[in-house]
């Protein structure tokens, strides 16, 4: 079992099965890609002063 000690638990796996930081760095920007192109937002909250 893996220990999380403040670190990504995701990277934490993928190195300790033999994934190197270039391909892990290669999935984020993937991942990042993906989020930007399908338009990640926070949500918003109603901006109208009548409701509670």
């Amino acid at each position: 079992m893996l220990e999380n000690t403040g670190t990504n638990p995701f990277e934490t796996w993928m190195l300790a099965n033999g994934y190197s930081q270039e391909i892990i760095d290669q999935i984020y920007e993937v991942i990042d890609s993906w989020l930007v192109k399908n338009g990640l937002r926070f949500p918003t909250y109603p901006s109208d002063p009548n409701l509670n």
